[in-house]
């Protein structure tokens, strides 16, 4: 009885050897790379475009005294400036200053696109003469010095989450956008 109770063992801790022991399948292939949204740099610009100009959209239609109103701006950003986005509409909701009038999208191209269509950047033109912010006495909280027109470039990522393939991840100043020299 002891000698087939030993074979046993013996025969169960070969298995397991084996089993452990590197004798597993074939390695399994590497997962395909993403396949890209867009097929060229016009197509991967006129989705960015699209969502720029959605984006710039949002804002437009922000109530700074309802916070409601900012989910649609957040919808269309990412990473870190959503935190700047959400941080600077909430201090102005904080300060009870009301925002009239909107901006207006003068002048968008492409600026650079990564090879893999991952990030995009957009030059684009901001008139901003019909923008005015006031505080609670109606007096306008807006720099005297602001220029109307505004150069920037527009920093996107591409993403699954929004139907366009892009959100928004930074605006920064530009300078040099045609159109944009008032």
């Amino acid at each position: 009885m002891r000698a087939i109770r030993r074979i046993t063992v013996a025969a169960s801790l070969a298995l397991a050897a084996a089993v452990m022991g590197g004798c597993a399948g074939p390695a399994s292939p590497p997962p395909p790379e993403p396949a890209t949204l867009f097929a060229s740099d016009e197509e991967a610009f006129a989705a960015a475009e699209a969502t720029y100009r959605a984006y710039e959209d949002a804002g437009n239609a922000v109530d700074l005294a309802d916070p409601d109103t900012f989910e649609g701006l957040f919808a269309l950003t990412t990473g870190e400036f959503t935190g700047v986005e959400r941080r600077g509409l909430s201090q102005l909701h904080a300060d009870g200053l009301t925002k009239t009038g909107e901006t207006r999208v003068v002048y968008v191209a492409l600026h650079r696109v990564s090879l893999a269509y991952d990030a995009i950047e957009l030059s684009a033109c901001r008139d901003y003469s019909n923008l005015e912010i006031t505080d609670s006495v109606g007096e306008s909280v807006v720099n005297a010095d602001r220029a109307d027109l505004q150069p920037i470039t527009v920093f996107l990522e591409s993403s699954p989450l929004n139907g366009t393939g892009w959100l928004v991840s930074g605006i920064a100043a530009h300078v040099g956008v045609p159109g944009c020299d008032s």
